[in-house]
Formats: C-alpha cells, structure tokens, sequence
C-alpha cells in the first residue's frame, strides 16, 4: 500500500513539475530554473523504485538535490549574494 501511495505522489509531483516547468504554464521561467526543475523531476524518477525498496542513496538521489540548488541558485542567487554583500559592509 505505501508503495503504491508513493509511486502515485511520485507521479503527480513529476506531473506538476513537467505542466510547470517545460509546458510553460507556471509563467516566466530562465533556462537555469527550468533546468533545475528537469533534474528534480529526472532524479525523482531515477532514484524513486530505489527509495521505495529501501535501497541506499544513488545517482537519482545526487541529480535530484543537484536540481534543487540549480533552481534555487537560479531563483535567489542574486538576491542572497546581494544580502551578503551588505552583511560585510562597516
């Protein structure tokens, strides 16, 4: 049953990146970020049979979080190095 439960939350998380993402319908999006979230959705699929038979982190696991920091550094890199730059200002 939780197998089951996971590969059906599995499918509709990839689903809802895939409509977003490359379809277009989440707005403007870069490259970078639509790449990220092409990883995210990649490395769902890659590492996901894995995860639900509770084997150990692999290559899915890797581009799956590699996704995740594209995205995110894609979507707040500037406004993080920004803040940054004032943390250091005396």
């Amino acid at each position: 049953m939780v197998l089951i439960l996971s590969c059906a939350l599995g499918a509709l998380i990839v689903t809802v990146i895939v409509v977003v993402a490359l379809l277009g319908w989440g707005g403007s999006l870069s490259m970078s970020q639509r790449l990220g979230l092409a990883a995210i959705a990649a490395g769902i699929v890659w590492a996901g049979p894995g995860r639900a038979l509770g084997r150990e982190p692999g290559l899915g696991d890797a581009l799956l979080l590699l996704g995740l920091l594209v995205y995110l550094l894609a979507s707040y890199g500037g406004a993080l190095l920004r803040r940054l730059d004032t943390l250091g200002a005396d």
